[in-house]
């Protein structure tokens, strides 16, 4: 017993030891608030026990009672990392689902569908505004061969002519 307490290997007196003892004893959380000093009494001729706690297991200054180990967040994700390694699996997917979805997000935002600054009259995907750069957008979430960033000349013709037919017509 005296070989763990010891810092180190040399001998310690009797009240180095009692010390050591005292400073771990009173550094960790107390095991619990000291108990109401009027109780409440149970009826009389009642069979049974009654004893009436108050619940102090969130007051962080005590260990939490039996049975409320995991009643904070903190707590639960704690204790449930610890006790049990069945989930980690788990865990790690979540996570890997969320940095996914994360990233799916801030992909979309490249897309020319999303307005997101009106202060233009010209909505992103008009052909005016996107003729230099349509093909440039995120379209697809993965495109090693770099099919989607080609540019498309007979579409581009095709889109020049609608343009100037709907400047004649009125409708632009």
């Amino acid at each position: 017993m005296l070989s763990r307490l010891a810092p180190t290997p040399r001998a310690l007196s009797n009240t180095t030891v009692l010390r050591i003892v005292a400073i771990r004893g009173f550094a960790s959380a107390s095991p619990g608030p000291v108990p109401a000093k009027k109780q409440f009494q149970a009826p009389a001729g009642e069979k049974g026990v009654l004893n009436y706690e108050r619940l102090y297991s969130r007051d962080n200054r005590y260990k939490p009672q039996p049975g409320h180990e995991w009643d904070t967040p903190s707590r639960f994700f704690t204790q449930t990392l610890k006790k049990n390694w069945e989930l980690y699996p788990l865990y790690f997917f979540i996570g890997a689902w969320f940095i996914g979805f994360c990233y799916v997000i801030f992909w979309s935002f490249g897309k020319l569908e999303l307005w997101i600054d009106r202060s233009k009259k010209l909505a992103p995907w008009d052909w005016e505004r996107v003729r230099n750069d349509y093909y440039k957008g995120n379209a697809r979430l993965y495109d090693p061969m770099g099919y989607v960033h080609n540019r498309i000349p007979i579409m581009e013709t095709l889109q020049d002519e609608m343009l100037e037919a709907a400047k004649q017509r009125g409708t632009r």
